[in-house]
C-alpha cells in the first residue's frame, strides 16, 4: 500500500515539473491524443518529451537583429583656395634734393652809350653800341635790356621789347638786337625817341646771343631793380641810332 502510495506521488511530480515546463500544454494535447489512437503509453510519453525539449529550444528567446552599421559619410574634399598674391615691392621713393634758390640779382651798377657816327655824318650809326656792368653779380646771371618807346615823329607812343643777353656785363650793339628796328620804325620814316634799361636776372635756359625775352627763354625769380637811359634815337631813313644827347 505504501509502494502504491509513493508511485502515484512521484507520478504527480513528475507531471507538475512537466506542466512547468514550455509547449508542456500542447505536449499534453499530442500525448492525450496518442492515448486515444492506441499508439501506446511508453512511445506516447517519449514522443511528449521530445516536443517539450523541441519547444524549449525554440522559444527560448526572441530573434537578435544582426546589428547594422550606417554608411560611412565620406569627409568632404576641402575646397581649394587661390593662391595669395605675392605682394609686388614698392619701388622706393627717391629722395627730393633740396632745392637751393640761387643768389639774388645785383642791380647793374653802370649803362653808357657810345655811337659811330660814320662818313660824313654827325649822329650816331649802325655801330652804335651800349654797356653795362653789374659789380659782384653771381656767376651765371643774364641781362635783360628793355627797349621802351617814347615817341614816334612827335607823338607819344608806348611799348616795350625786352631782350635776353649772356652775361651780367658786357656791350652790344643795337642794331644786333633781333627785331629793334621794325619795332622803332616810324611810318613816314621820321625819328623815334626811346629809352633803354637794364636789369641782372636768372633765365629758365642759358643763351648764348641776344635773344627776344619770352617763349623758352624767361626770367627765373624776380630780378634786380633797373638802370636806365632816356634820350636815345632811331631814324630809319638816315639808318642810323643816336645816343642821349650826343654821347660819344
Amino acid at each position: 500500500m505504501d509502494t502504491n502510495d509513493d508511485a502515484q506521488q512521484h507520478r504527480r511530480g513528475t507531471l507538475k515539473r512537466l506542466a512547468g515546463l514550455p509547449g508542456s500544454r500542447t505536449a499534453a494535447a499530442a500525448f492525450v491524443l496518442t492515448v486515444a489512437l492506441g499508439l501506446g503509453g511508453p512511445a506516447a510519453y517519449a514522443w511528449w518529451s521530445q516536443q517539450g525539449t523541441a519547444t524549449i529550444t525554440v522559444t527560448a528567446g526572441k530573434p537578435t537583429a544582426p546589428p547594422v552599421t550606417p554608411p560611412t559619410t565620406p569627409a568632404p574634399s576641402p575646397t581649394p583656395t587661390a593662391p595669395v598674391p605675392t605682394p609686388t615691392p614698392t619701388a622706393p621713393v627717391p629722395t627730393t634734393p633740396p632745392v637751393t634758390a640761387p643768389a639774388s640779382p645785383v642791380v647793374p651798377t653802370a649803362l653808357t652809350c657810345a655811337r659811330n657816327p660814320g662818313v660824313g655824318g654827325s649822329n650816331g650809326g649802325r655801330d652804335t653800341t651800349v654797356s653795362w656792368s653789374a659789380a659782384g653779380a653771381p656767376a651765371g646771371t643774364a641781362t635783360i635790356i628793355d627797349i621802351m618807346l617814347v615817341s614816334k615823329n612827335g607823338k607819344s607812343v608806348s611799348g616795350t621789347l625786352s631782350y635776353a643777353v649772356p652775361g651780367s656785363s658786357g656791350t652790344v650793339a643795337l642794331a644786333a638786337l633781333p627785331g629793334i628796328e621794325p619795332f622803332l620804325a616810324d611810318a613816314h620814316g621820321k625819328n623815334s625817341k626811346f629809352s633803354v634799361a637794364v636789369r641782372n636776372a636768372w633765365l629758365s635756359t642759358a643763351i648764348s646771343a641776344p635773344v627776344v625775352l619770352g617763349g623758352p627763354v624767361t626770367v627765373v625769380g624776380t630780378p634786380s631793380a633797373a638802370l636806365a637811359k632816356h634820350g636815345f634815337q632811331y631814324k630809319e631813313n638816315g639808318d642810323w641810332f643816336n645816343c642821349p644827347n650826343g654821347v660819344q
